[in-house]
């Protein structure tokens, strides 16, 4: 039974085709890299399998349930997506905008418990943000904000994970350590992940599968050695690259020519 599977999907924004007729299978347990240029439909994607826009064409089914039959809270309860660049509210602590995470696990009237509390205190110590725990996070850094949506899927715990661009606005230490925490709480809730890069060599660092998108279409699938290829790069993002291997995980480096 594949946790994410699309049939056909395309969606068009404007009259202009964003997707074209995708389909795929991402199965229980895999952790996916998306990548491809920007404008070729990554977020857009993840936002269709989040439930945040209806494809034009096409299905989309989470744990094979067509996921427009389910009520929102159910949804929530399934996947969780952290957005690039999240609007904001105002004058809301870093703690109390971490605890909305566990809303689709509360009823309309429930408190959260000392368990959710203590979730939450978890996540902040995990991605290194306690210490901002009672600042507002409309005071907060590019990176810091990074952390405390990260926190906020960790609380959710839901059995699909998608993060777009977690480590867009991360120095290089703190891109290692964030996709170390995020392959951590892949392995700990044995959840399904799929996360969008640019660093086409982070991503096959730390993905066992990648997708490569090209004008709306997948073009290449399978692993990062697979999918890492001189043609694949110079035919999807028009430029010449040399492969090296990482010496300690094999996984390839890109290095442009």
């Amino acid at each position: 039974m594949s946790s994410i599977r699309l049939d056909g999907v395309s969606f068009f924004y404007k009259e202009t085709n964003i997707l074209d007729n995708v389909s795929l299978c991402i199965n229980h347990g895999e952790l996916v890299a998306l990548v491809g240029q920007n404008g070729t439909g990554k977020t857009t994607l993840m936002k269709l399998i989040a439930g945040l826009l209806e494809p034009t064409t096409g299905e989309i089914s989470i744990d094979d349930k067509y996921i427009r039959t389910l009520s929102p809270q159910n949804r929530a309860t399934a996947v969780s997506f952290t957005p690039q660049n999240p609007i904001l509210p105002s004058r809301v602590s870093v703690f109390d905008f971490v605890m909305l995470g566990r809303n689709s696990h509360l009823s309309l009237l429930e408190w959260e418990s000392s368990a959710d509390i203590k979730l939450v205190e978890e996540a902040l110590v995990a991605t290194g943000i306690k210490p901002l725990r009672n600042r507002y996070i409309t005071e907060l850094s590019s990176g810091e904000l990074q952390r405390v949506m990260i926190s906020m899927s960790i609380v959710q715990q839901a059995k699909i994970s998608l993060l777009d661009e977690p480590t867009s606005n991360l120095d290089i230490a703190n891109q290692s350590s964030i996709m170390k925490l995020i392959v951590k709480n892949h392995t700990v809730n044995q959840s399904t992940t799929l996360i969008t890069m640019h660093d086409l060599t982070l991503s096959a660092q730390y993905s066992e599968r990648m997708i490569l998108l090209h004008k709306g279409k997948i073009h290449s699938d399978g692993s990062p050695s697979k999918v890492l290829t001189k043609t694949n790069i110079k035919s999807t993002y028009g430029i010449d690259i040399e492969i090296l291997s990482n010496p300690v995980t094999g996984s390839p480096i890109i290095v442009p020519s």
